[in-house]
């Protein structure tokens, strides 16, 4: 290989060549980049969410897809994703896509690693490109569980409570009173309605028979 370059570089055609063909195959090395994954946090711990970044450029015009909720993220779990739009520098002729993770674990180990794909559409075909693997620290919980102070102790006080007016017992009791009072208007309704009449024809009769008998004196 040495000898070949050596050969290239004594003729002026052969530096030409050399020259064109590093020139022109190292932007399109330069555009062959592997997504960016990075925790926005430098340790975690077990049961506390976190954020964790997910970037990638590519050609413009290039379909690329990120990993959704669906995606299996262990030793994380996913709570919720967010992506932003394409963002394409007509300059360099390169485009930026990112998104952002909300994760979460329940995982002991002392170092969790996490790399994701994106996945790239081409003629018909999804291939998928992995990013760098981004560690993070778990930082271990304040709380001895050997230590007698943290044991929770029962609190056997009784504190008094405030009444409250119950308004479903009294709304049961109209109704039950209701009901009651409805069954009997049924029952016994007729023979109600005649004695409250005989009872006022008796008292109009006692009227009469006062008012008769001092005339009569």
């Amino acid at each position: 290989m040495k000898s070949f370059f050596a050969k290239l570089q004594k003729t002026d055609v052969g530096l030409v060549l050399f020259c064109s063909f590093f020139f022109f195959t190292f932007p399109l090395c330069a555009q062959k980049t592997i997504p960016k994954g990075k925790f926005l946090t430098d340790s975690i711990e077990v049961g506390k969410p976190f954020l964790y970044s997910l970037s990638y450029y590519h050609a413009p015009g290039k379909e690329v897809f990120f990993p959704d909720t669906t995606f299996d993220f262990s030793p994380f779990e996913i709570i919720s994703q967010k992506s932003f739009n394409s963002s394409t520098d007509e300059k360099k002729n390169i485009t930026l896509d990112s998104a952002i993770y909300h994760l979460i674990t329940f995982d002991v180990a002392a170092f969790q690693t996490l790399s994701l794909p994106v996945y790239t559409y081409e003629k018909s075909d999804c291939t998928s490109v992995y990013s760098n693997r981004d560690s993070i620290f778990l930082r271990k919980s304040n709380l001895n569980p050997f230590d007698n102070s943290n044991v929770l102790k029962p609190e056997t006080n009784l504190i008094p409570l405030g009444r409250e007016f119950n308004f479903s017992i009294l709304i049961g009791t109209l109704a039950l009173v209701i009901g009651v009072v409805g069954a009997v208007y049924w029952v016994f309704g007729k023979d109600i309605y005649k004695q409250w009449q005989l009872v006022k024809l008796q008292r109009r009769h006692l009227e009469y028979l006062l008012c008769v008998q001092p005339a009569t004196s």
